[in-house]
């Protein structure tokens, strides 16, 4: 190429830099205006800087042979300390390791932790920071306790962890180029002696370089290259109230949004887990791991770089909402006993229909439209009623039992006092009971609860089979944030609102990071439909196939 064609080019790049850095100053103030409780505008511009290419171009040259596995203190591991600053060097960030250098030395065999900040903006909230992590260290030629074989051969740890380190690089570039800093610094960490057990840092906190309490939260990136089916591990969202929201709201902007696996345990896996122990919340992003794990195969042409870019960019929106925001999650020291184990517990659908009335029929005649009781629970609201074994049931609240699958959806639907005609042959003659059902009607057909770690929630713990909540796609676990368009409050306040509605809800719901909206009309009793809804919604045992 020509020096003078070079010398155009050069010109027409600084025009259109120009360009984006006045619409990205724009959109960065409007963001961080004084005052602000909503969630910051997103810089657009500063996004599009994260390119495939570039992440393959860090990722290339940290996981390559000439680097030899990037153990701690090797000559790889050094020569990747230099490229990372290197790369460093050419972005509006400062050192701050404690001799004013991007090095923090430790240990007598060469290990170094790697520090940035880019510094904030708000008079107060500049002295808090965001700490955003990646250990850039391998295992080299692999030993007996860090390598899962074959032993002396490279191991270049293309996922683990060239493809954190390389994400973090880019929103570092990409957060640099804002020219109108967020309120909170970032601090950008590149952790080394991580595959010897967390060495880095766990020294890192006990000779700090920024004040600990000054750390408001803390994400880590580790393996983040083998993205698959769009799914993204996401670790330690217990850790502060609110964070699976926080996550999910940023994930829900992306063209194609990832699937949030949303995961429990706290574990010393990797760089966040020593300030969790300290108090601090976290969070961590993973895609899980593979067959290629701390083995020489773990190699750059084995990673999804489209999936990687996709992670990039959640990474960055996170990143740059938590240092935008007027307030961050408080630390929640629950975490700590809340496992996998305990969420799958909670995520269980224990619905179970016939809690309200207490008995039980006869399955072969049921398919014959015949409900016949064959067992009554004590106590229950049939056992109240003299309700016997043998009786059989023909009308339930002014419903003719014709379909008797329904009637679990009837009873759910039924207010707290409802009459049963009641077929007593041994008796030869019809009686009409009068059952005083416990609680409240469930004519949506779900039940819910609150978790003090997601406020602006309810979580969906119960789906009552066939009922509309389970038509519409309801389904366990999903977390239900807006209520007919307002935001959810508490529990007490959206059962007001729901316990008694006879008119169709919508609720927008999170699953997975992701939202949707469904639509839910209620079961409705005769009795419900006489009160004013009667030809416009389902009765009891109806169901709205629209909102499939």
């Amino acid at each position: 190429m020509t020096n003078q064609r070079l010398q155009q080019r050069t010109r027409h790049r600084k025009v259109a830099r120009g360009s984006v850095t006045i619409l990205t100053v724009l959109l960065v103030l409007a963001a961080v205006t004084p005052g602000s409780t909503a969630e910051p505008a997103f810089p657009v511009t500063a996004l599009d800087t994260i390119r495939r290419q570039d992440l393959a171009r860090h990722i290339n040259t940290l996981a390559s042979d000439t680097l030899e596995g990037r153990a701690a203190g090797s000559d790889g591991g050094r020569a990747a300390g230099n490229y990372i600053v290197q790369q460093l060097r050419r972005l509006a960030v400062r050192p701050v390791a404690s001799d004013g250098d991007f090095y923090q030395e430790f240990s007598d065999k060469g290990y170094r932790n790697i520090l940035a900040v880019l510094p904030g903006s708000d008079p107060r909230l500049k002295n808090e920071f965001v700490l955003v992590g990646a250990h850039y260290d391998h295992v080299g030629l692999g030993t007996k306790t860090t390598s899962r074989g074959p032993l002396g051969q490279i191991h270049n740890g293309a996922d683990d962890n060239a493809s954190g380190t390389a994400a973090l690089l880019e929103i570092a570039e990409a957060l640099s180029t804002l020219h109108a800093p967020m309120r909170r610094s970032i601090a950008f960490v590149f952790w080394d002696a991580e595959e010897l057990g967390l060495l880095g840092s766990k020294h890192w906190m006990t000779t700090p370089t920024i004040p600990l309490p000054a750390i408001r939260l803390v994400i880590n990136v580790d393996m983040v290259g083998r993205l698959t089916q769009r799914r993204l591990i996401v670790f330690g969202t217990r850790t502060g109230t609110g964070l699976r929201g926080f996550a999910s709201r940023h994930n829900a902007p992306m063209d194609d949004p990832l699937k949030l696996d949303f995961n429990w345990n706290l574990i010393a896996n990797s760089d966040h887990h020593p300030f969790y122990e300290r108090g601090i919340p976290v969070l961590m992003l993973h895609t899980g791991l593979h067959d290629d794990y701390h083995r020489p195969s773990d190699d750059a042409d084995r990673l999804n770089l489209s999936g990687l870019s996709d992670i990039t960019r959640l990474l960055f929106r996170m990143t740059f909402a938590a240092a935008s925001r007027p307030q961050l999650p408080a630390f929640r020291g629950e975490a700590g006993s809340e496992s996998e184990k305990l969420r799958k517990q909670r995520e269980s659908n224990n619905a179970v229909a016939f809690d309200r009335l207490g008995i039980s029929w006869d399955a072969e005649l049921a398919k014959q439209g015949i409900v016949k009781l064959t067992d009554i629970v004590d106590d229950s609201a049939a056992d109240e009623a003299d309700l016997k074994k043998g009786d059989r049931l023909l009308e339930f609240g002014g419903w003719k039992i014709d379909r008797p699958d329904d009637l679990p959806l009837h009873v759910l639907a039924a207010p707290s006092r409802v009459e049963v005609l009641v077929d007593r042959r041994r008796r030869k003659g019809l009686r009409t009971v009068t059952l005083e059902l416990p609680g409240q009607p469930i004519r949506f057909g779900f039940e819910w609860n609150q978790d003090p770690a997601e406020p602006g929630s309810v979580v969906v713990r119960g789906v009552y089979p066939g009922s509309p909540a389970a038509t519409s796609g309801l389904r366990v676990g999903d977390r239900i944030n807006r209520l007919d368009g307002k935001t959810v409050g508490d529990t007490p306040d959206f059962s007001a609102r729901v316990m008694d509605r006879r008119t169709p809800i919508t609720v927008r719901i999170e699953r997975h990071g992701q939202f949707q909206s469904l639509r839910i009309i209620p079961l409705l009793s005769p009795i419900d439909a006489d009160l004013g809804s009667r030809g416009n919604l389902p009765r009891a045992g109806t169901r709205d196939r629209r909102a499939r």
